[in-house]
Formats: structure tokens, sequence, C-alpha cells
């Protein structure tokens, strides 16, 4: 399904595929359940999540002038694809709440600012940020418009706020279940409730998309 502010369609292509991890502890916490599983988080990875990825970043208009906020990085998969496209990494700050994660992220990119907190409760002081991109991670926030209001707060006038996953809904809320424990009940809101975030967070432009992958973005007024 596909969203525009301005003109809505619809799109129900429903093939993707990715690694995930198992033999969850069903009592771990959210942070617990990624530090657990960072040392092995890139084995997960494969190539069609890549070429998703690029073709995020380009629909994004991810440029050599971006100043970027990467939300819940995780180990940093997306920062190869940053490199690609001559992004300095002295222009990337990446967050997550998972130590053990970040940890992963520093050895392979030294050069990256990170930040070891919960979005929400980010109160650094940075140069507005032209992109935030939140990728693979939604459903993990607690606290959905909280993360739209702080994101237009972290923005400069016209920068973008991206929230995208390498897998459509049904398939990604499949494989939260799939999983289990921490995550289980971690589903991906309808397309609705993203445009109203967007709206409610003062985001004008808003797109959502649900087909291959899941794609949004809002620019801030």
């Amino acid at each position: 399904m596909s969203i525009n502010t301005t003109n809505t369609n619809i799109n129900t292509n429903t093939n993707t595929n990715t690694n995930t991890p198992t033999n969850i502890d069903t009592d771990t916490s959210v942070n617990q359940f990624f530090d657990q599983h960072a040392a092995d988080w890139d084995q997960y990875q494969n190539q069609k999540e890549g070429i998703i990825i690029d073709k995020i970043l380009d629909r994004a208009g991810f440029n050599d002038g971006d100043r970027i906020l990467d939300v819940a990085c995780g180990t940093g998969i997306l920062v190869p694809h940053f490199i690609k496209k001559n992004i300095s990494l002295k222009n990337v700050v990446a967050l997550d709440s998972s130590e053990n994660m970040l940890r992963v992220l520093q050895r392979k990119f030294p050069e990256v600012i990170t930040i070891n907190r919960a979005f929400e409760d980010c109160t650094e002081k940075y140069d507005p940020f032209t992109k935030i991109i939140i990728f693979n991670a939604f459903p993990h926030f607690a606290n959905p418009l909280a993360i739209f209001k702080k994101a237009y707060d972290f923005l400069q006038r016209g920068g973008k706020l991206v929230i995208a996953h390498s897998m459509n809904r049904q398939r990604l809320d499949d494989q939260h279940r799939g999983v289990g424990g921490a995550v289980k009940d971690h589903i991906l809101m309808s397309d609705e409730a993203f445009v109203d975030g967007y709206t409610k967070s003062r985001f004008i432009k808003s797109i959502v998309e649900d087909a291959d992958y899941f794609y949004s973005e809002g620019t801030k007024t």
C-alpha cells in the first residue's frame, strides 16, 4: 500500500526475504536482545537487503552534502552505503540504545560519532541534520509520536525524516512474531498512523509506501 499526502495509490508486491536471529530468551528486554546478538548481527544481512538500502537512499536523495543522524543504527549496516555516496563519515552521527551494537560499529567505522542512548532521551546539541534515517527499527520504539517530534526538532528546515524497512509490513510483523521474546509484539503501525505521525509533528510532503519494502518520508517545514 502506498500513501502520498497529495496522491494515493496501492501497491501490494510482497516478494522479500532476509535472515533472522533465532532461539531468543523470552525474558530478555529489547536492549538485552540486541546486546546479545550484536557480535553476530552482520551475518544476518544479505545481498538483497543491500540493494534495497541503496534504493532507499537514492529515493530519499542522500548525497555528499548531507549531515546525517542514523537512529537505531545497530552495527552500522548503512555506513558502507553512505560511503558509496561519498558522504563524509565526519558528517554521520550514529545513535543506538544497545552498547554492544555501537561497539561493533565503532570497531568498523571509528570516524563515526556515536551516541549510546534512546532517541527519545537524546539531549545532545548538534548542528541541525539534513537527513534523519531510521532503518529496520521503528517497531521497537514504545512511543512513535515522540520519535517523529524529536526528529523534527533535530532537522534543519527542508530536512527529511526517512523511516524504512528492508521488507514490507506483513513480512516484518511475521518475522518478529517468529523470533519471539522481547520483539514478538513489535509490529509496524499502519500507513495511516505514519501519515498521522508526520502530520502531527508538522512534517509536509509525507509519503508512505508498503510494497516490496516499507518506505516513508516527511520534510520539515
